[in-house]
């Protein structure tokens, strides 16, 4: 009762919401460092509706990657897509790693002053992945303009830049 599994015919989206829950998970636990860089919101209400947005243009930005790749939107609406990315941004290295990004710290700083002996499995799929998605959106195989999210978190950990979350960017279809 405690771990729920289905099966899937979908290997490829299966296999990318694997992987790029990681990655997403990143921007998910941003809001928390954000709002205690900023001395906001002691009681964290505000972390959650960020937090919420970000989840929300997760899922459709992993959406357009498993349709873009060969892979299924469903498989992304189950439990290997906004399933596993639930669980993953509860706890873990990788929500840990976007609390520091929100705090404002550079991925460099904040991987070698605080998770130096950590995998963060979703900032080595930037560093491994980045440059190859953002070629794929500069040749037009993927829609830039509809993944924000994505470039911002490939910019922040491949190019150590601040973390720019751009709510007026999401959602917008």
């Amino acid at each position: 009762p405690f771990y729920h599994a289905r099966s899937s015919s979908d290997l490829v989206g299966v296999e990318i919401c694997a992987a790029f829950k990681n990655f997403y998970t990143l921007a998910v636990g941003a809001p928390v460092g954000l709002l205690e860089r900023d001395g906001k919101a002691p009681n964290g209400a505000l972390m959650h509706n960020l937090a919420s947005s970000l989840f929300s243009q997760s899922l459709a930005e992993m959406a357009l990657l498993v349709e873009a790749l060969g892979g299924k939107i469903e498989t992304v609406l189950g439990l290997a897509g906004s399933g596993d990315l639930y669980v993953t941004c509860q706890a873990g290295r990788n929500g840990r790693m976007g609390r520091l990004l929100g705090r404002g710290l550079p991925y460099s700083v904040a991987k070698r002053e605080h998770m130096s002996s950590d995998t963060v499995e979703g900032a080595q799929l930037a560093l491994d992945l980045g440059p190859t998605l953002k070629n794929m959106m500069g040749r037009g195989v993927l829609p830039h303009d509809r993944l924000p999210l994505t470039r911002a978190i490939i910019d922040a950990i491949c190019h150590d830049a601040p973390l720019v979350l751009s709510f007026d960017r999401y959602h917008r279809g």
